[in-house]
């Protein structure tokens, strides 16, 4: 059930944005195929894939897996080269909080 909400988000914010399927897929690096899957069956959506499309959308992971949208989360506070780091360069990233 929560996948369902963050795969509606995703459609949501693809909607919002007035992107094409296409248009996304492009932008991601993932196919328009993948788009469409992950936009109709949650079971089909790969994190990985979810991160690329979080990327295109400029929102952070954490605020679309959160159950409230005001909800403070840390994971929040990454910028989205740090997100990019994570997930897609697989570079090991340290966080120094104070």
């Amino acid at each position: 059930m929560a996948m369902e909400k963050v795969i509606k988000k995703l459609r949501s914010l693809r909607r919002k944005s007035g992107y094409s399927q296409e248009y996304v897929a492009d932008l991601a690096g993932i196919s328009v195929s993948t788009v469409s899957r992950i936009e109709s069956s949650p079971e089909c959506a790969k994190l990985g894939n979810i991160c690329k499309l979080c990327s295109v959308y400029n929102v952070s992971p954490a605020v679309l897996f959160s159950q409230d949208e005001n909800e403070p989360i840390l994971t929040a506070i990454l910028t989205r080269d740090m997100i990019q780091s994570i997930f897609f360069k697989k570079d090991s990233l340290t966080i120094e909080i104070s």
